[in-house]
């Protein structure tokens, strides 16, 4: 998968990424909280629910999906300090694919055990190394690269939210999102403004 020649992610895309995941990631409930200085409610989506317990397993599967063939015969390699890392862990047990989470040495102990609990081969890197360690290991061994956030079928899997979104609450007025990588606000744009 490597470095990705940037893209914009279509609505078409994000609606293929949901049929290749339906069969694994759930479709999270909306859940009304209610907020502390209005009289009113917010509808947040349960993404906590996910098996891995975050978004991250839509675009990780995505991803894989749209490479099985390749990730199957050589394995996958993703680079995460948590979320992601699980997500792949998981999926690479569910889909029987060999997979290498290159993770930072500070990353917190039961982090790296909860991986490693799911089978995988965890390597630790300074922090400086952990968006080029999995770079090197993919061309060392063929592996395919399973980036957190800035690649195109990962940003189309994390639309899907955006798809369900406006599928379950369709007078929505404002979406907020959470902002790391980016990864996430720009799959939930893409349908939201379509």
């Amino acid at each position: 998968m490597s470095q990705a020649v940037p893209s914009v992610v279509t609505i078409e895309e994000i609606r293929q990424a949901a049929r290749r995941i339906d069969d694994l990631v759930m479709r999270t409930p909306i859940v009304g909280v209610p907020h502390t200085r209005h009289d009113s409610v917010l509808a947040c989506k349960a993404e906590s629910l996910q098996p891995t317990g975050a978004f991250k397993l839509r675009g990780a599967y995505s991803a894989i999906d749209q490479v099985m063939d390749r990730a199957q015969q050589h394995g996958v390699v993703a680079q995460s300090s948590g979320n992601h890392a699980r997500a792949v862990a998981w999926l690479s047990r569910r889909l029987g694919v060999r997979a290498v989470i290159v993770m930072p040495e500070e990353a917190p102990t039961a982090k790296v055990d909860a991986v490693r609990a799911l089978g995988v081969d965890v390597e630790l890197v300074p922090a400086r190394d952990r968006d080029v360690r999995p770079l090197e290991l993919a061309s060392e061994h063929g592996y395919v690269h399973v980036p957190p956030y800035d690649h195109p079928h990962v940003i189309a899997g994390q639309g899907t939210i955006g798809l369900e979104i406006q599928e379950q609450v369709p007078d929505v007025e404002r979406i907020l999102v959470p902002v790391s990588g980016g990864g996430l606000i720009s799959g939930i744009s893409t349908p939201v403004k379509a």
